[in-house]
């Protein structure tokens, strides 16, 4: 099962040209460190307390991304404020993530070099199942009132404080699904003080 920072991660991407689109590049690594948090705080691995994130040990987590994050959380000196704890997570994250999707076998890799010297590799979509079912879920419950499983309810919720909703609806469905998304976000496991902690990063970072 593909994580929600890896669903994120996909529904950015051009299927065609393998970059990800100008207009989500700026929020898009929050986004991503978001989903790495809520992922944490459905397993039960974190909780958040007074806005600050606590770990709780356990078993290796499968997914070796998501077990770096969460190493990431255990290592500080003490705990910190969730947004502070998404913007450390970015580090690295994006890239992590394109490599893990070429292994698995949903992008490739197109080796390139920006003016012949600098590389800037491009992820063309190979398998568009994983993408297509995940944009399928997301509509459906957003414009069609389908009642969310916990993973969709929780993605919608990154989706919407990093104001990435254009990578699944238009400027109408948009304006149409904001109550909506109000109401998937209180349904969401931690939800609240995560999609907060998210909003607070993405301003802290782009002031957006």
């Amino acid at each position: 099962m593909p994580s929600i920072s890896s669903e994120i991660l996909l529904l950015a991407l051009d299927d065609q040209k393998g970059s990800v689109r100008m207009n989500f590049s700026t929020t898009l690594d929050i986004a991503l460190a978001g989903g790495q948090l809520m992922e944490l705080a459905m397993a039960g691995r974190v909780t958040i307390e007074d806005k600050r994130v606590i770990a709780h040990d356990g078993p290796p987590l499968e997914d070796p991304i998501l077990q770096a994050s969460f190493a990431r959380i255990q290592e500080q000196d003490k705990p910190k404020k969730a947004d502070n704890m998404i913007a450390k997570l970015t580090k690295g994250l994006r890239k992590r993530m394109l490599a893990q999707l070429a292994e698995q076998g949903v992008v490739r890799v197109e080796e390139r070099k920006m003016f012949g010297l600098i590389p800037r590799n491009r992820y063309p979509e190979v398998n568009g199942t994983v993408e297509d079912a995940v944009r399928h879920r997301l509509r459906a419950v957003i414009l069609h009132n389908q009642v969310p499983d916990e993973r969709t309810a929780a993605l919608a919720v990154v989706i919407q404080a990093a104001d990435l909703q254009a990578t699944i609806l238009n400027r109408a469905e948009r304006r149409a699904s904001k109550q909506r998304l109000k109401e998937l976000a209180r349904g969401a496991v931690l939800s609240p003080a995560i999609a907060s902690a998210v909003a607070s990063a993405k301003a802290a970072a782009y002031g957006c």
